[in-house]
């Protein structure tokens, strides 16, 4: 089931990093300030938040708090 995520970085991710997410997980939204980094949007499944994980991680992120909110159903 597609779930919203909410991850926090701490500081900004490299601009590599930011067109792989784009090209490997669709349309997220990244905005960054001076405390850092959010990524915000849906993601296909827990394999797939695994894999985004996995990039940020690999990429030196520091990974602050991943939340989640149900997507809601479509009636």
């Amino acid at each position: 089931m597609e779930s919203r995520y909410h991850v926090v970085l701490a500081g900004p991710i490299p601009a590599w990093v930011a067109e792989s997410i784009l090209s490997r997980f669709g349309d997220l939204d990244m905005p960054t300030s001076l405390g850092g980094t959010v990524l915000d949007g849906f993601i296909a499944d827990q394999s797939a938040l695994r894999a985004l994980l996995n990039l940020l991680w690999d990429a030196g992120g520091d990974i602050r708090l991943v939340s989640i909110a149900p997507a809601t159903p479509c009636r």
